[in-house]
């Protein structure tokens, strides 16, 4: 608009000339009370409808054909049946509504009583405008979509007896929607010692439940705290931590936490809480100090002295965490015994299921398994488990002989400062080369700060031979075999008494040559 003009106003006789042009479109007889000007198009004022009762209705609502007849003369029944809206109008309560759905306007802005679409909950009031109006939602049965409701429907019948809180809420569960994002309490299922949690109920009906048991808290009594309790052992935490030990979950693998050494040897260390609840606590520099047991000491000794074929650390080819974990001892002259010398070490719920599949692993390929634990049984007892006539510990045993591993750690670390790499000194010394880099982790060996990988122009050739000791081909490399057949763990059968990998045999390629004959099995 320019400034200076103004809007002209529509006058009376206009707003009539217009109601004729819209009672011709629309078939209808709607006009002006005598008397009644016209002020605006959203100013209410007097009609008289086409059933010749008054109503008071805005201008726009008409000359918009929004509105074609007053309430008064289309009735609710009526809207129902034109609009095919028979399931709402068979809700329609009767007893409580003292009257009829004939006889009420189909915009009237008044509560009725309309039952539960399911015939389970009570009637309810709902407004009849908002939902001629369009407003679907206005009608629904707010017991059937309750959180109550959903969870008799999907958890069952004893869903509130189990789970609702009801000293903590202050609302009633059939008066809550499943779908709103309001908090109430709820009991966990897990562990009664976790109680009642608050959580939104959109939440709840899309899986989430107890904080704790998500392990989004930790509660006192699954804390790290509470295992250290209950083992003695809370004295090993250090006082460098900023938290309490009740405030950690017991095997977290993301958070290190300072711990003190059991016996105080060390300075505290620097740890995982998953890692050191594995390793049940233990001081890290304290185990790679630790020597074997007396009594597997005392009974290695005495087996290897009777039956001369006895190996200490036997590879049968079990692997753990992707490492070649050896038994104790292995003795041929007992039906091919492997026998596993326990200890505080084994205590650990991990080191449990991987001393399960040893055993397993063990039975299943043909060998003989037996454990025994150094606090069930003294040396002495232990060698008498074998030969009950010995009375006391022979003086050939040494006590103080390194019997853990069938390697020299001295010569080992003397090959590694000549320069020579860890397949070379594995090779010479007849170990893996995992076992070098793992003495190496475990700060036995020290890696020399000249220490340089064997160049690729230097690989080992392998040779592959049928079950029958039959030449297949020669490799350049393990990774070519490897490679080639997808086979792993070629390595250690050219180490291996077996030599079997795959289906097939390995050796090295010098000593294929150097041996001049195939009966190697």
């Amino acid at each position: 608009m320019f400034k200076g003009i103004k809007k002209i106003r529509k006058t009376t006789e206009q707003y009539k000339s217009e109601l004729i042009e819209i009672n011709n479109k629309n078939n209808t007889n709607i006009r002006l009370k005598d008397g009644v000007e016209y002020i605006n198009t959203n100013t209410k004022i007097i009609h008289i409808c086409t059933c010749g009762k008054e109503w008071n209705t805005y201008p726009h609502t008409i000359l918009s054909s929004q509105s074609k007849r007053c309430g008064k003369c289309y009735d609710f029944e009526k809207w129902c049946i034109d609009n095919n809206r028979q399931d709402v109008l068979d809700r329609w309560d009767y007893e409580l509504n003292n009257c009829k759905p004939s006889e009420i306007a189909f915009s009237v802005h008044k509560k009725y009583y309309f039952k539960c679409p399911k015939g389970i909950h009570k009637s309810e009031l709902k407004i009849v405008r908002a939902f001629t109006n369009g407003q679907e939602g206005s009608m629904f049965c707010a017991a059937c979509n309750s959180f109550a409701q959903w969870g008799i429907d999907n958890l069952g019948e004893d869903f509130l007896e189990k789970y609702w809180d009801y000293e903590k809420n202050t609302v009633d569960p059939w008066e809550v929607s499943y779908s709103t994002d309001n908090k109430v309490y709820l009991y966990c299922q897990e562990k009664d010692y976790h109680e009642s949690y608050d959580i939104a109920c959109s939440s709840f009906i899309t899986g989430s439940r107890c904080s704790y048991c998500a392990n989004h808290k930790v509660h006192p009594l699954d804390s790290l705290g509470k295992l250290l309790e209950d083992k003695g052992l809370l004295h090993l935490w250090s006082d460098k931590n900023k938290k309490s030990p009740w405030r950690y979950k017991p095997n977290s693998g993301k958070e290190k936490v300072w711990w003190k050494c059991p016996d105080k040897k060390h300075e505290d260390y620097l740890r995982h809480i998953g890692s050191s609840n594995t390793c049940n606590f233990r001081c890290p520099e304290c185990s790679n100090e630790q020597k074997e047991s007396i009594m597997a000491t005392t009974l290695k000794q005495v087996l290897k002295y009777e039956y001369p074929n006895t190996e200490w650390e036997y590879n049968a080819g079990f692997i753990a965490k992707k490492r070649i974990s050896k038994y104790d001892i292995f003795v041929p002259e007992l039906n091919n015994l492997l026998i596993e010398c326990q200890s505080e070490y084994h205590d650990g719920e991990k080191q449990q299921k991987t001393d399960k599949l040893k055993k397993q692993y063990a039975l299943n390929n043909g060998y003989n398994y037996l454990d025994i634990d150094k606090r069930n049984y003294s040396p002495l007892e232990a060698i008498q488990l074998f030969f009950p006539s010995i009375k006391e510990i022979p003086e050939y045993v040494d006590i103080s002989k390194e019997t853990i591993r069938t390697w020299d750690i001295k010569e080992a670390q003397n090959l590694l400062d000549n320069g020579y790499t860890y397949p070379e000194v594995a090779n010479i010394l007849n170990i893996t080369s995992e076992i070098v880099r793992s003495a190496i982790s475990q700060k036995v060996l020290t890696r020399p700060s000249n220490y340089k990988r064997k160049s690729l122009s230097k690989r080992v050739k392998v040779v592959c031979l049928n079950m029958n000791n039959e030449l297949i081909k020669i490799y350049n490399s393990i990774t070519e075999a490897k490679m080639e057949l997808n086979i792993n763990n070629i390595e250690i059968a050219c180490k291996n008494n077996n030599r079997s990998a795959g289906g097939f045999k390995w050796m090295y390629y010098d000593e294929y040559i150097n041996k001049g004959e195939l009966n190697i099995s």
